[in-house]
């Protein structure tokens, strides 16, 4: 059986990083998919699965998810569309 393990952003040991980890002791060959990881961050174990493989995307791809999901709640309780701007480049 595969198992893949998603996380928002692995930046920090909380609650969800806890429970991330404990399945990553019951699944030690599963896929970990993640926005963002800050290694040594989280926890040994966690660090192991992210190596694996490159992240498929970056720190600003997800940041801006972020602006299109907010964009997108905005839509929903105006009824209106949202005009957005593109990405700002940061140096």
């Amino acid at each position: 059986m595969r198992v893949a393990l998603v996380h928002d952003w692995l930046t920090g040991l909380r609650g969800g990083e806890r429970v991330l980890d404990e399945l990553a002791r019951i699944f030690p060959d599963a896929d970990l998919y993640t926005l963002v990881h800050v290694p040594g961050a989280t926890t040994p174990r966690i660090d192991a699965l992210a190596a694996r493989k490159p992240m498929p995307v970056g720190a600003e791809d997800g940041r801006q998810a972020l602006v299109l999901a907010e964009a997108a709640l905005k839509s929903v309780k105006t009824g209106r569309p949202v005009k957005l701007s593109p990405p700002r480049r940061r140096a």
